[in-house]
């Protein structure tokens, strides 16, 4: 009978070692090792993809642990993890469920970008199918879902610099960045009293004509006025970037693409196009919520590669303006 309680302590101390050096010390690779869990994968899924490369074996055990010590709430995060030289099963089993070892990719949005301009920059950088990012930029779903009263999400994927999860799917990516969007907005700009009765979403559309028109933060107000004084008088707003969205130039124009048929036309429609032309940042959303108050209604870029632009409040003054511009242009190209 002792033989047997023995033999049975003796099973007992080995299985408990076993458990302890699984779970504390195995299975110390000492390289790093680059595990993708895709969408959909069942927690027994995954751990069969990390039993490929020697982690979590005998996976009935964490399987067991999972159940009886995780909460059903929990899940582990999707995408590529990266796991460093010399994590224990332990360490790993844990930072499965708090995203530790998700690999985190920063991509940084530049200002004034339009949706298929950043479906690039996301195919280049996460590997995002582009294609599909554009579809479901147009897609009636999402812009429903949030309410958007256009048919596209353009203006409303927020600009900046992200650490994004490798592995998000495209309409994560574009979920994620609209709820940036609405963040920026409910905490800076929500109440604040809008010009010439606009919705949010002809501020937004103002704002990235804004954007587009000048790359000096504390010229913006002022082209904000220009823009807001011709809507008051009924003037074609005339804005070059708007034709230059519609036609997918973003050079000069030329006087033949400005007869172009689009209600982004801001030289044949009087108003405002029907949406953003771009992503507009918070510093051109608040140049439209806090435009300067002028009576100037042109503008024209000095040409002298500060970014600055001379205003004007008559034709005629405009005009000088442009002949002064194509002067310093012609001496540039010469």
């Amino acid at each position: 009978m002792k033989k047997i309680i023995l033999i049975f302590f003796a099973i007992l101390l080995i299985t408990t070692i076993y458990i302890i050096y699984s779970l504390f010390y195995s299975p110390n690779i000492n390289k790093s090792v680059v595990v993708k869990i895709n969408k959909g994968y069942t927690v027994s899924k995954i751990f069969d993809e990390l039993n490929k490369h020697r982690y979590l074996k005998h996976k009935e055990l964490y399987l067991m642990i999972s159940r009886v010590f995780i909460p059903k709430n929990k899940t582990i995060n999707q995408g590529t993890i990266i796991i460093p030289p010399n994590t224990s099963n332990f360490k790993l089993f844990l930072g499965l469920y708090t995203g530790e070892f998700v690999f985190k990719k920063k991509i940084t949005m530049p200002e004034g970008m339009n949706t298929a301009q950043y479906a690039s920059i996301f195919q280049k950088e996460l590997d995002i199918d582009s294609v599909k990012f554009a579809q479901l930029a147009h897609s009636s779903k999402i812009v429903q879902k949030f309410n958007i009263p256009a048919a596209t999400v353009e203006g409303y994927l927020y600009p900046n610099t992200y650490f994004i999860d490798y592995g998000k799917s495209e309409e994560e990516m574009i979920v994620f960045l609209i709820n940036q969007f609405e963040n920026i907005w409910q905490n800076n700009f929500l109440g604040k009293s809008l010009p010439l009765d606009m919705n949010r979403h002809q501020v937004i559309t103002l704002a990235s004509i804004v954007e587009a028109e000048t790359p000096v933060l504390e010229e913006r107000p002022k082209v904000a006025g220009v823009y807001i004084n011709r809507l008051a008088k009924g003037i074609p707003l005339q804005a070059d970037p708007t034709v230059q969205y519609a036609i997918n130039k973003f050079s000069r124009l030329t006087y033949s693409d400005l007869s172009y048929d689009s209600p982004y036309n801001t030289y044949k429609y009087v108003g405002l196009p029907p949406g953003p032309i771009n992503s507009p940042s918070k510093s051109s959303i608040d140049a439209v919520l806090n435009y300067e108050k002028h009576d100037y209604l042109f503008f024209v870029a000095k040409g002298d590669g500060s970014g600055l632009h001379n205003f004007a409040r008559t034709y005629e003054e405009h005009l000088k303006n442009v002949s002064l511009y194509r002067k310093k242009i012609g001496r540039k190209n010469g």
